[in-house]
Protein backbone atom coordinates (compact mmCIF):
# COMPACT_ATOMS: atom_id res chain seq x y z
CA UNK A 1 0.00 0.00 0.00
CA UNK A 2 1.31 3.39 -1.04
CA UNK A 3 0.92 5.77 1.40
CA UNK A 4 0.66 9.55 0.69
CA UNK A 5 2.47 11.62 1.99
CA UNK A 6 3.95 15.07 1.69
CA UNK A 7 7.48 15.44 3.38
CA UNK A 8 8.28 19.28 3.55
CA UNK A 9 4.65 19.61 5.01
CA UNK A 10 5.72 16.77 8.22
CA UNK A 11 8.08 19.25 8.33
CA UNK A 12 6.49 22.13 8.44
CA UNK A 13 4.39 20.88 11.84
CA UNK A 14 7.72 19.62 12.88
CA UNK A 15 8.82 23.29 13.09
CA UNK A 16 5.54 24.70 14.18
CA UNK A 17 5.71 22.31 17.27
CA UNK A 18 9.72 23.44 18.04
CA UNK A 19 10.59 20.10 18.15
CA UNK A 20 14.18 18.32 15.89
CA UNK A 21 14.32 14.88 14.36
CA UNK A 22 15.65 13.29 17.45
CA UNK A 23 12.83 14.84 19.42
CA UNK A 24 10.21 13.45 16.88
CA UNK A 25 12.57 9.68 17.60
CA UNK A 26 12.01 10.07 21.18
CA UNK A 27 8.17 11.14 21.23
CA UNK A 28 7.52 8.36 18.29
CA UNK A 29 9.48 5.51 19.79
CA UNK A 30 11.18 5.67 15.70
CA UNK A 31 14.59 5.61 14.71
CA UNK A 32 15.92 9.47 13.62
CA UNK A 33 17.37 7.36 10.70
CA UNK A 34 14.54 6.65 9.43
CA UNK A 35 12.84 10.35 10.22
CA UNK A 36 15.76 11.19 8.57
CA UNK A 37 14.70 9.32 5.31
CA UNK A 38 11.64 10.46 5.12
CA UNK A 39 12.65 13.82 5.59
CA UNK A 40 15.01 14.09 2.46
CA UNK A 41 12.57 11.83 0.68
CA UNK A 42 14.39 8.69 0.77
CA UNK A 43 11.19 7.11 1.79
CA UNK A 44 8.26 7.30 2.72
CA UNK A 45 6.36 6.14 5.90
CA UNK A 46 3.65 3.35 6.28
CA UNK A 47 0.46 4.76 7.37
CA UNK A 48 0.54 3.56 10.56
CA UNK A 49 4.00 4.85 10.80
CA UNK A 50 2.43 8.09 10.03
CA UNK A 51 -0.45 7.77 12.01
CA UNK A 52 2.01 7.56 15.06
CA UNK A 53 4.03 11.05 14.03
CA UNK A 54 0.47 12.22 13.61
CA UNK A 55 -0.42 11.75 17.10
CA UNK A 56 3.06 12.79 18.39
CA UNK A 57 2.39 16.27 16.36
CA UNK A 58 -1.22 16.48 17.84
CA UNK A 59 -2.33 16.71 14.46
CA UNK A 60 -4.70 15.04 12.41
CA UNK A 61 -3.15 12.61 9.96
CA UNK A 62 -4.53 13.97 6.74
CA UNK A 63 -2.71 17.25 7.19
CA UNK A 64 0.13 15.24 6.89
CA UNK A 65 -0.43 12.93 4.30
CA UNK A 66 -2.54 15.42 1.60
CA UNK A 67 -0.61 18.43 2.59
CA UNK A 68 -2.47 20.36 4.29
CA UNK A 69 -0.54 23.30 6.19
CA UNK A 70 -1.09 24.85 9.95
CA UNK A 71 -3.09 27.34 8.20
CA UNK A 72 -5.71 25.25 6.74
CA UNK A 73 -6.52 23.16 9.89
CA UNK A 74 -7.71 23.59 12.94
CA UNK A 75 -5.74 21.82 16.23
Amino acid sequence: MVTLFEHHTLWEWVAIRNLTIADLALKTGLHRNTISNWEKGRSRPRYDLLLVVAQALEVPVVAISLGISRNDVEV
